[in-house]
């Protein structure tokens, strides 16, 4: 997950940043409702999802 800011993470959850590093996020839990946000992250929640082939992205050496 992109966007998220690890300072204010450290802080509110008391993590030491001298013995661990954010590396990721993982959301957790279910979509809400579209209509509750701001018309350009509606447009971009509702849009169909474009997915690469795997072949696209995935070399299988023999």
């Amino acid at each position: 997950m992109g966007g998220f800011n690890p300072e204010k993470t450290y802080e509110t959850f008391d993590i030491d940043s001298d013995k661990y590093e954010l590396a990721s996020f993982i959301a957790i839990g279910k979509p809400g409702n579209p209509l509750m946000l701001p018309e350009n992250s509606r447009d971009y929640e509702t849009k169909p999802r474009l997915r690469k082939k795997l072949y696209e992205f995935v070399n299988r050496i023999s």
